[in-house]
């Protein structure tokens, strides 16, 4: 058994004010518990009551278990309790703070710090989060940004396909009689959500701009097709305009000949 003993050390040339404990035992140690200077530095810190894991137990900040040492790696500790630990890390080098978190299933042992993942990161210039974000909302679904209520911006870009596909060698563009009978049919163009759709589901601003798209290079087909058209009747017309004057102009040389 050793006794410990709390004591305050403050030297003549210290920059530090230490508070140490006193271990006696086969040996004499004194290990500062809390110093107080340029940095502050703290011991065996607990928050809570519950007892230490393992000697390189630093800090003990909630019932999932303690963070420490191990060689070159962080470890953290769990408490065998199901549940997410999440670990915060001040990056000194990159001037940014860092949070990690990992999920244990109530009977994995000690990871590595390195085992965590990375969830988001603020720092001087840049900020980004890794997993989803819901704003108004607790449940953002599927989605990496989920937002109950407007939004007001200067600018949004949506990097998507776009529809370039309708002018390839082998599309099939729809006739009019096959549009025609389908917004009789359905009440709506082909491809394009109906209302009732576009009520309950919403729709995907990047898909529905291709859509949108997809119709606008439709009908530019479509005009071209009917440029042609006009352009061979006009042509045709000019054809018939000539030979009514070749014919009038034999039909009064017949004429004069009587």
């Amino acid at each position: 058994m050793y006794s410990q003993t709390p004591s305050f050390t403050l030297g003549t040339n210290s920059k530090y004010y230490d508070f140490k404990k006193t271990w006696v035992s086969d040996d004499f140690k004194q290990v500062s518990q809390i110093r107080v200077g340029e940095y502050l530095t703290l011991g065996n810190f607990g928050l809570t009551n519950s007892s230490w894991i393992g000697s390189n137990a630093i800090l003990d900040y909630s019932s999932y278990g303690n963070i420490g040492s191990l060689g070159n790696k962080n470890l953290f500790v769990p408490r065998w309790t199901p549940g997410t630990a999440l670990i915060m890390e001040l990056d000194f080098v990159h001037g940014a703070l860092k949070g990690y978190n990992h999920q244990w299933n109530g009977v994995s042992a000690q990871v590595d710090f390195l085992d965590f993942e990375q969830i988001w990161e603020f720092g001087k210039t840049d900020s980004y989060l890794l997993s989803s974000l819901g704003i108004g909302t607790t449940d953002p679904g599927t989605y990496k940004l989920a937002v109950k209520g407007k939004i007001r911006a200067e600018e949004i870009k949506v990097e998507t396909g776009w529809a370039d596909y309708v002018f390839e060698e082998g599309y099939s563009l729809p006739t009019l009689e096959e549009v025609e009978k389908h917004i009789k049919e359905k009440g709506h163009l082909i491809n394009i959500p109906s209302a009732k759709e576009v009520a309950e589901n919403g729709i995907e601003l990047g898909k529905m701009n291709k859509l949108l798209l997809e119709k606008i290079e439709e009908l530019t087909l479509y005009v071209i097709e009917l440029e042609h058209r006009v352009q061979y009747f006009e042509d045709q017309d000019q054809k018939y305009s000539q030979l009514l004057v070749e014919i009038k102009a034999i039909k009064q040389k017949l004429e004069g000949d009587e």
